[in-house]
This record gives C-alpha cells, structure tokens and sequence, in this order.
C-alpha cells in the first residue's frame, strides 16, 4: 500500500484541480467521465438506420443509479455548451437522442438506455459529413451544498453516412 505523504497529497490535488473546470453557468466538467462504447469512434452510420449504443458510466459519485443524456452535434462539443441542469445548450447540437438512467449494484432501472438508437435524418447534411455522438453523465449527488453541478463529457467522432 502507498502512503500518502504531503507531497504525493499536494500533488493528487492539484492534478485534480487542474483537470477540472467551471462554466460560466456554474457547472463543472470533469475530466474523469464514462466511455461510450458504441458507436464507436469513426463509425459511418446512414440517416435512418438503427446502430448499436453502449456506455460505460463513471458513476464517479458511486451513486445507486446515474443519468445521462445522449446528443449528436454538428460541432465538438465544449464545456461551455454544458447547461446547470445537465443539458446540452439549445443550438450547441442537432439531435437529442434522450435522457436515461443507468443502475448501479444490481438494482433494476425504470428508464435504462436502449440497445441501440436510430441515426436522424438531418435535412441538408450530406454524406460523410463528421459529427460527434455526445453523451453527458450527471454527477448531480457529488457536489458539495452549494458547488455548482458536476459532469462528465463523452465525445466520440463519427460519420453521417
């Protein structure tokens, strides 16, 4: 086992702090987030069709359940576009695919993610534009009273096909 000692103390905290940052609309977005599992990174997905979805939450909080929320949007999304309520601000994306939750513990959920989602069709966007299929975890029970929202931002680049 490692000891902590003020130096190896001082230097966990600072690493933390500098991969974290505050919005201005008092959110922070961490660093630490989930991993989207699927679509995978560069995946050609064709207007209409189904595709496979899959993520992989922090649960930074170790929460009983975790929320997120699934986007696809034009541009990367920063952590600027990140709104208090862990929404993605209007405009920032094109497509809101939904808000789940994700159990922990082995404890059933009332709203889980789907196996897969259905890829928009986006008038005007033409094949083999890059997009970026974006979901949000809600850290919402970490802060401490009064903090301002924590998140985490999973960014996956893909290809509208």
């Amino acid at each position: 086992m490692r000891t902590l000692t003020p130096t190896v103390l001082l230097s966990s905290i600072l690493t933390t702090l500098t991969t974290t940052r505050a919005t201005p609309g008092g959110v922070v977005v961490w660093s630490h987030q989930g991993t989207t599992q699927s679509p995978t990174e560069g995946a050609a997905i064709k207007p209409g069709a189904a595709f496979p979805f899959s993520y992989r939450q922090a649960n930074m909080c170790k929460d009983d359940a975790v929320k997120v929320s699934s986007y696809l949007s034009r541009n990367a999304p920063s952590q600027s576009t990140v709104l208090p309520n862990g929404q993605l601000a209007p405009g920032s994306f094109a497509h809101h695919f939904g808000d789940w939750t994700i159990s922990n513990w082995g404890l059933p959920s009332k709203n889980p993610p789907p196996a897969t989602l259905v890829m928009p069709v986006l008038d005007g966007t033409k094949p083999g534009t890059p997009m970026w299929f974006v979901v949000v975890e809600n850290y919402a029970e970490c802060p401490p009273h009064g903090q301002p929202n924590w998140f985490g931002l999973s960014t996956t680049p893909v290809v509208y096909d």
